[in-house]
């Protein structure tokens, strides 16, 4: 369970800031931060096994957590950032 609390809270700081150092893209910073930290409890579940040479608990949970709210961030931007065009 620690382990989803990392995942998600490395995310949604990341979120915060790819809102703060991005602003007028992707969706707001709420927005922004639940993505991320969705993308974070995935990209922890699917990356940790490639992250297991560190001997921290919190590095080996963090790290693939963060790569994996950075991909679903990179991917808000673009979908909020998409003009459909309608003036």
């Amino acid at each position: 369970m620690l382990v989803y609390i990392i995942s998600l809270l490395a995310g949604a700081i990341i979120g915060f800031i790819g809102s703060k150092l991005f602003k007028g893209q992707g969706w707001g910073v709420v927005e922004n931060s639940i993505a991320a930290g969705v993308g974070g409890i995935l990209g922890n579940y699917f990356l940790v096994d490639f992250f297991h040479s560190f001997e921290n608990f919190y590095l080996v949970n963090a790290l693939p957590a963060a790569v994996g709210a950075v991909i679903a961030l990179l991917i808000v931007m673009f979908i909020g950032s998409y003009d459909t065009g309608s003036n």
